[in-house]
């Protein structure tokens, strides 16, 4: 049994986890990330099709905080980021063509994919991947917390950050609330999402003109968007496809190739003057895509800041949400 001890650990190297580490590198804290999975970043994602960088999670995001558009200025001198587009299109049923949004908005994205922007916010972190918490138990006598891994390895640390899905975060800690933070935290849910990605053959043909789709009246689809567009040398014309909550919630546990097929059907009656050759679909199922209604403040602190909950699920909100969550968390550790 490896053992290993800290002042301070946190869960998770989502963007949330991401931010407050960077946050916490010039103070005197003793801590360690710890992911389960292999990639940084959480649900904003990137994987290679046919050679090509394809954001299968979170596709952009539009900057409404003045603190979080300070934090991302950094990154669009550096490339990292870009200004993607100025306007997307719609789609409504009935309609010849698609339409421009009435009004205008700056979506931002990451030319080379968000794992990218994830990877170097990771780079000076300490952070164990590939090691999943199992359990936690608080030593109310020490005032430590004991934590095991699926590695073998027993964690003493004196404080938690805990940035996972809240649904995650129950398992581990459930216990130790009080009631009434378990009925606060009983009244948030995550929608699931199933994303399609499509490739296709565009050498003959030039590739579309728009960026996105917003198909907030459409059956199935969230949005489509035209994810080649944020490379800056794409060599496939790659579409990546959000399902509905309602359509995700009823299929998440089809075959992925029922699925894929559903989804492709749909997209031909949204563009039926699509003429590319289809080379490659894929499917993602993201479990807990997004928070349906949020805590309403930046984290929960329990058992005499011992422990804090926070994330995206805590405004309701995603890459913004997490980093506003994750400033806060910092800002009242920073201030004991």
């Amino acid at each position: 049994m490896i053992k290993e001890e800290y002042d301070l650990i946190i869960i998770g190297a989502g963007f949330c986890g991401l931010i407050i580490g960077q946050s916490l590198t010039q103070s005197s804290f003793n801590f360690k990330i710890f992911e389960k999975s292999k990639a940084y970043g959480g649900r904003a994602a990137t994987r290679r099709v046919l050679g090509q960088s394809v954001d299968h999670g979170l596709q952009y995001f539009i900057p409404q905080n003045r603190e979080f558009a300070t934090w991302m200025q950094v990154y669009l001198e550096q490339g990292l980021i870009k200004l993607w587009a100025n306007q997307f299109h719609e789609w409504k049923p009935n309609q010849q063509g698609l339409v421009l949004e009435e009004k205008s908005k700056t979506y931002y994205a990451c030319p080379t994919g968000m794992t990218s922007l994830m990877k170097e916010l990771a780079k000076v972190l300490p952070i164990s991947r590939e090691i999943k918490i199992i359990s936690a138990e608080r030593d109310f006598e020490e005032n430590i917390w004991i934590l095991q891994t699926d590695q073998k390895i027993e964690i003493k640390a004196k404080q938690i950050i805990c940035t996972a899905p809240l649904e995650q975060s129950l398992d581990l800690f459930k216990n130790y609330l009080s009631s009434e933070e378990e009925l606060a935290l009983s009244k948030i849910e995550y929608n699931s999402a199933l994303m399609g990605i499509f490739a296709f053959e565009f050498d003959q043909i030039p590739p579309p003109e728009w960026k996105g789709i917003i198909c907030s009246e459409h059956e199935i689809f969230s949005w489509i968007s035209h994810d080649s567009s944020k490379r800056d040398n794409p060599n496939q014309l790659i579409l990546v496809v959000q399902c509905k909550p309602e359509f995700s919630q009823q299929n998440f546990n089809e075959s992925e190739e029922i699925i894929l097929e559903k989804i492709e059907q749909a997209l031909k009656s949204v563009m039926p003057n699509f003429n590319y050759q289809l080379k490659e679909k894929q499917l993602k199922k993201w479990l807990y895509a997004e928070p349906i209604e949020g805590l309403n403040k930046p984290f929960m602190s329990i058992i005499e800041n011992s422990l804090i909950l926070c994330g995206d699920w805590c405004f309701a909100s995603r890459l913004e949400g997490s980093f506003l969550s994750a400033k806060a968390v910092t800002e009242h550790l920073l201030s004991k």
